[in-house]
């Protein structure tokens, strides 16, 4: 049995098959691999008041922090004066503090405005 198949048809037919062979080893590569790891998401420490803001709470249990490619470390103080004390000195990259530590927030900066 003779095939009568063209040199351009016959390199089509090469390349198409190459291709496919690289893409399963792609796809082997990247979904079946168990050395290739997920990238690793980037940390930011949250400090908050006991008992206050559950929502960020509610939102690390639902893995809304991790769907937009943030990993959350919760940092819990006893008061939102200490959250801000740990704010200052570096040890959670934001908070949230109640109203009364606004006002020592902007007496703390109040010194540097002057």
């Amino acid at each position: 049995m003779k095939v009568d198949i063209s040199l351009a048809d016959f390199l089509r037919l090469f390349f198409l098959l190459a291709g496919g062979v690289v893409l399963i080893f792609l796809l082997f590569y990247l979904f079946v691999n168990p050395s290739h790891k997920p990238p690793l998401l980037p940390t930011l420490s949250f400090g908050m008041a006991h008992g206050m803001n559950d929502m960020v709470i509610v939102g690390i249990k639902k893995k809304f922090f991790q769907e937009e490619g943030l990993q959350l470390k919760v940092m819990i103080y006893p008061t939102g004066k200490m959250v801000l004390q740990g704010m200052l000195a570096g040890e959670v990259d934001f908070g949230i503090v109640g109203l009364g530590e606004y006002w020592l927030l902007f007496q703390h900066f109040m010194i540097y405005i002057k």
